[in-house]
């Protein structure tokens, strides 16, 4: 398993430089969870894990309301200073989700889930804040579906070592089955390049 990360120690400084999305990068996100959700808006959306704020603007310009819940501080505080006025942040994490029972139509987990600690925990509590028919978006590698990053060729075993924090398809998938959840689509999407290196 992968060692928890501490954000709020030294990442959260640099964070939003390293992991800045283009609008090009963004708007490709939005479209792919806009053909996953419902039609009808507005819905009321749990960006779970939000970071510092790199989705929760966009979704909740896309498809209306949004909670951003993040247990680094130093990251929350960053995502607040941006601010959006159809986005509040909450200090909570997967397994303890500070929201009553099914008030979100759809959670996204972007690049979240190897971190969550108590996995069938964090299942049960999405099933709790969803409502009937709601929908997770869980973006994550996977140990057998992983992506040819162009940096891992520079490291010996970069990407087996890479891959070992990641766990196979089946696994996540049923640790969700055990909460109630089914799978209705899996895909594999491949964002638009940064464009350099």
């Amino acid at each position: 398993p992968m060692k928890p990360v501490d954000y709020n120690t030294q990442q959260h400084q640099n964070y939003v430089r390293g992991r800045s999305l283009r609008p090009d990068q963004v708007d490709f996100w939005i479209r792919g969870f806009a053909e996953r959700l419902p039609r009808r808006r507005p819905l009321d959306g749990l960006d779970l894990g939000s970071g510092t704020g790199r989705f929760a603007p966009a979704l909740a310009a896309a498809f209306g309301p949004v909670t951003g819940v993040e247990p680094a501080a130093a990251m929350r505080r960053i995502a607040e200073g941006a601010g959006h006025p159809g986005v509040g942040y909450l200090d909570g994490s997967a397994e303890a989700i500070p929201l009553p029972d099914g008030s979100v139509d759809y959670t996204v987990m972007f690049l979240v889930w190897h971190h969550v600690r108590d996995q069938a925990r964090a299942a049960a509590e999405l099933a709790r804040v969803t409502r009937p028919g709601g929908t997770v978006l869980l973006v994550s590698q996977f140990r057998d579906h992983m992506p040819r990053l162009w940096w891992l060729e520079f490291f010996p075993r970069g990407l087996e070592i890479d891959a070992a924090l990641f766990q196979p398809v089946a696994d996540v998938e049923a640790v969700f089955a055990r909460a109630g959840w089914r799978v209705a689509d899996f895909a594999k999407l491949t964002e638009p390049s940064a464009g350099t290196r």
